[in-house]
């Protein structure tokens, strides 16, 4: 199966999305100290900001999810993209670690709207069913090969990755 173009940018725009989440956490976690300085406040409560970012990520998904599939995908990401903008702005100008609590928590509640929308493109767009299934079913293969190695494939010449991600991409 090869891409079009327009799909190759679809495909890449999505994996954007949905690395944003992580971009959010991954770029903070060593500034955690210089917060905690900046702010006057406790690492503790720097570390809280975490778990905010992570539930506003959960109820996020409970909202976005909902709206796309009633409104469509274009106009909640759209939306979401920009709360998420905006949040992100705010967050370089708080002065307390509770404002920090708040625009993280509407960054992540903003930002799952990417994951959610994206995921659910690529299952709208792609047959992912049977690629599902099938990442069902080498669990079990890699799970049950060591109990019965002459029934399934233990030379190695597959690995796992190569052997969960096939279907998926068919040739």
């Amino acid at each position: 199966m090869k891409l079009t173009r327009k799909e190759l940018i679809i495909v890449v725009i999505l994996a954007l999305l949905t690395a944003l989440e992580a971009l959010s956490i991954d770029l903070y976690l060593p500034a955690f100290q210089a917060i905690s300085e900046d702010l006057k406040t406790d690492i503790e409560k720097v570390q809280i900001s975490l778990s905010v970012f992570l539930g506003g990520f959960a109820v996020g998904q409970l909202l976005w999810g909902p709206l796309s599939d009633r409104f469509g995908r274009k106009w909640p990401l759209i939306i979401a993209i920009a709360i998420y903008t905006v949040s992100s702005v705010l967050v370089l100008a708080v002065s307390s670690i509770e404002e920090l609590w708040l625009c993280r928590f509407m960054q992540a509640f903003s930002g799952s709207a990417g994951v959610v929308i994206a995921r659910a493109q690529r299952v709208y767009r792609y047959d992912l069913a049977g690629c599902s299934r099938h990442i069902v079913d080498n669990l079990y293969t890699a799970r049950n090969a060591e109990q019965d190695p002459d029934r399934y494939d233990t030379s190695g010449k597959k690995t796992l990755c190569g052997g969960f991600l096939s279907p998926c991409f068919p040739q």
